[in-house]
């Protein structure tokens, strides 16, 4: 019985060890996660986040970001990229793709939507109103189907204007959505599940 218990013990500090304190988190994903500014034809900007996803420099965002866009810029701090230019795109999923050409960014580690519980702790990491890469804290309020019937992960990780296509991460640093909208004043929040992601690599 004491062994059993010893076996548990350790099985269980095992598991508890697997998970990264916030500073941690951000540390392991900050040069993953970009600002990604797009300009119309009247020279309007419009500011949203993005998520490197392979050692290529292709980066995720949301469709809605850049749907008006004519020309697209990333930015990683003091780091500009221009000639950016579309990959692929779902506009229903909100799902955007772009071929930057940049590989000194570092590719985010991958999670799964498929098992998440109510009640997880989540991260978002993102540039809400330009903020270039803020933390926030939540956890999974619970999986939801929009009007559009897309699933979605609702979340208590605030939000807001410019943190559309930033990540949203589990508590090993490993990217488990999309951040796409929120409503501020109902504490809504909701992410695109990253196996939708995944999905459109093939």
């Amino acid at each position: 019985l004491h062994i059993l218990f010893l076996c548990i013990s350790i099985y269980s500090q095992g598991s508890q060890s697997d998970d990264l304190t916030p500073e941690k988190i951000f540390e392991k994903v900050d040069n993953s996660i970009v600002v990604i500014l797009a300009y119309d034809d009247a020279g309007n900007v419009f500011q949203g986040s993005g998520v490197v996803i392979n050692n290529e420099g292709l980066v995720v965002t949301n469709h809605h970001v850049c749907k008006d866009a004519n020309r697209i810029e990333v930015k990683h701090y003091s780091k500009e990229i221009k000639g950016v230019t579309i990959y692929k795109y779902d506009e229903a999923k909100d799902l955007l793709f772009l071929e930057t050409g940049d590989r000194t960014l570092k590719p985010i580690d991958f999670g799964t939507s498929s098992n998440l519980r109510s009640g997880q702790r989540i991260y978002a990491v993102g540039s809400p109103e330009g903020y270039e890469n803020s933390i926030s804290e939540g956890i999974v309020s619970g999986s939801r189907i929009d009007e559009n019937n897309i699933k979605l992960i609702q979340m208590t990780c605030p939000i807001t204007d410019g943190s559309s296509g930033g990540a949203v991460l589990n508590s090993k640093g490993e990217l488990i959505g999309l951040s796409v909208s929120g409503q501020h004043e109902g504490a809504l929040y909701f992410a695109i599940p990253v196996n939708d992601v995944l999905a459109m690599l093939g």
